[in-house]
Parts: structure tokens; C-alpha cells; sequence
């Protein structure tokens, strides 16, 4: 079986880490900061004001949203990503198969490091403490009450970062290493989708979001950067070959 080279070089991607970086900082600096502080406020109410607004016009609308801010979703959401995934493997000519199954292997154990690390920094050292829009703010409509509804995520009392979004934009941005031109639209829309949710309900502000996407991103350029995926990558062809040796010599 002939193998294909890898699509990227895994490497410090000096550049793009810098970038995120910067465009982090010069948000927290727009946020921080006396004079523009008001003026990212007033954005984030009106940001609110006009998705939670949209909710007032059809009762199929608010079900839509309401059952993707039910609890439940998350599971569903994971099976549906996790099909994403599949989809994009399977979609892939056979030599390319087993290195993008390697990218998704990857991509969802570095998950739970990235989770755990972003927990510990935010919830336990720094015990970050923001309300959700749903609370400093008076909805339009509150979902948990007009679909009758009471497990509906509508408010958070520490809705920094979105925890939801940083899981979507890791996981978007590893399905680009691999999957086809179509698969990858169909994941973006897919994570697209899913930030809204809380945000139309009032459990995140905008600001929590765009944080959480710069934030995500340069999480995953660390992730790439690491040697540990290079290795990963680069032999991954080498391990099938041994598999694949192995079984015809009865080793396995």
C-alpha cells in the first residue's frame, strides 16, 4: 500500500501562535480598558438583546433552541460530531485512512487536556466568577419558562470561557488537517450551530464566545506544535505496516 505524505508538517507554527496570541491580548485590552470598556458592554447587551429578541416570533424557533440548550444535547452533540469525524475518514482514499484516524485520535484525547487545563486555570486558581446575560439583564423570552421546560441551560453564574465553543473550535480546527473540502463546511456549520444556543438563550455573552475562539485556537496551534503530534504523525504508516506484517506472520 502506498502512503501519501502528510498534508502539514508538524511544527512550532511561530507566526500563528503569535497572532492568536496578540489578537487575545488586544481583546482583553478593548475589554479592560476605561474608555473602550463601556463600548464592548453596550455591544455584548445589544449582541444579546437582538438573538434573545428572535425567540418572540414562532414557537418552532424557541423548541429548536430549546431543546439544543437541554442538557441532553451535549450527549447528542458528541455522537454527531463523532460522526463528522467518521464521515471524514471514511470519505478519504484508503491510503489516507489510518493518518486521519490517528488526527482524530488525537484530536480527542488532547481534548480532555485542554479541558482539564482550562478548569483547573479558570475555575480553580483564578475562580473566575461572571453572570450570564440571562441574569444582569431582563430577556425577552426565558426559554426554561416559555417551553415549560426547567433543565434548559438559560444562565450561568460563571459563563467565562464557554466551555461548549472552546470544545467546537478545537475540534473543527483539527477536521481541516484531513477531511475533504465538504466535510469540513458541513463541521463548521456544525459548530456554528452549536455556539448559538447559549448565546440566543442568555447563559453567554459575545464576548465569552469571541474570547473562547482565540482562545481555542491557540490551544490548538500548541497542540500541532507539540513533538509529541509530529511523532504520532509521522509513524503512524509505519505502525500499520507493522500491523499488517505482523498479521500475515501469524504474530497476532
Amino acid at each position: 500500500m502506498q502512503y501519501l505524505e502528510p498534508a502539514i508538517t508538524p511544527s512550532w507554527d511561530a507566526r500563528q501562535l503569535t497572532k492568536s496570541c496578540a489578537v487575545m491580548l488586544a481583546f482583553l485590552a478593548l475589554w479592560y480598558m476605561p474608555f473602550t470598556h463601556t463600548a464592548c458592554t453596550y455591544i455584548d447587551a445589544r449582541i444579546f438583546s437582538m438573538l434573545n429578541q428572535t425567540l418572540l416570533y414562532s414557537e418552532y424557533w424557541r423548541l429548536l433552541w430549546g431543546y439544543l440548550n437541554h442538557p441532553n444535547e451535549t450527549w447528542i452533540n458528541i455522537i454527531f460530531m463523532a460522526a463528522i469525524n467518521i464521515l471524514g475518514v471514511v470519505t478519504l482514499p484508503k491510503a489516507q485512512r489510518f493518518r486521519a484516524a490517528v488526527i482524530v485520535a488525537y484530536a480527542w484525547i488532547a481534548f480532555q487536556l485542554v479541558l482539564f487545563v482550562t478548569h483547573k486555570v479558570f475555575c480553580d486558581w483564578i475562580e473566575v466568577e461572571r453572570y450570564s446575560p440571562s441574569i444582569i439583564l431582563q430577556p425577552w423570552v426565558v426559554l426554561s419558562e416559555a417551553l415549560n421546560i426547567p433543565n434548559i441551560k438559560v444562565y450561568s453564574h460563571s459563563s467565562f470561557p464557554a466551555g461548549h465553543v472552546l470544545v467546537l473550535i478545537f475540534w473543527y480546527k483539527f477536521i481541516e488537517l484531513y477531511a475533504k473540502r465538504w466535510v469540513q463546511i458541513l463541521a463548521l456549520a456544525t459548530t456554528v450551530v452549536l455556539t448559538l444556543p447559549r448565546m440566543i438563550s442568555g447563559a453567554h455573552w459575545a464576548s465569552d464566545i469571541i474570547f473562547t475562539i482565540v482562545y481555542s485556537t491557540i490551544w490548538f496551534n500548541l497542540a500541532i506544535g507539540t513533538p509529541l503530534f509530529a511523532y504520532v504523525l509521522n509513524n503512524a504508516g509505519s505502525w500499520l505496516k507493522f500491523t499488517k506484517r505482523a498479521k500475515i506472520e501469524g504474530v497476532t
